[in-house]
């Protein structure tokens, strides 16, 4: 800095002219028919962006929530019944009511896996959707057929 001010002080006091001239810089526009040249080449973006993708509309996951993903069913489709109607291998024991507002199901499903849940909660690949006190019953949606089911109390 000493320095810097010395050399303006020798510049001042001789009368040195400035050597330094003004350079403007560079015209940095580019020809209509060269520019595109450079978008087709890959070198410059277009002009407009190209049109976002549409949404990606995500499916059913539920049956992952409790799940592990990597688990593969041994059997693709539900069992047959007599009347011709899948069986979901899905058994309603009890339904009760512990507090107020509050509906729980006892469910054996799966692997003979007994366990009780609250209405709108999901397990493996169901959903309990709801739960009526006075007729037994229960309402259980299942993501692999993707519809719902009434079963009453065995």
């Amino acid at each position: 800095m000493v320095v810097y001010l010395g050399m303006r002080v020798v510049r001042v006091v001789q009368d040195v002219p400035d050597t330094a001239g003004f350079y403007p810089p560079p015209d940095r526009t580019i020809s209509e028919e060269k520019e595109r040249e450079l978008v087709q080449e890959g070198i410059l973006p277009p002009a407009t962006p190209p049109p976002a993708p549409a949404p990606y509309l995500f499916g059913q996951y539920g049956a992952l929530e409790n799940e592990n993903m990597f688990y593969m069913h041994a059997t693709s489709g539900g069992r047959q019944t007599e009347e011709g109607v899948e069986d979901w291998g899905v058994v309603l024991l009890r339904v009760s009511e512990p507090m107020p507002d509050r509906r729980r199901a006892q469910l054996r499903y799966g692997n003979n896996v007994t366990e009780w849940h609250d209405e709108g909660k999901a397990f493996g690949e169901f959903r309990l959707e709801s739960i009526d006190m006075e007729e037994q019953t229960a309402t259980i949606y299942s993501t692999e057929y993707n519809q719902s089911r009434t079963f009453s109390v065995q």
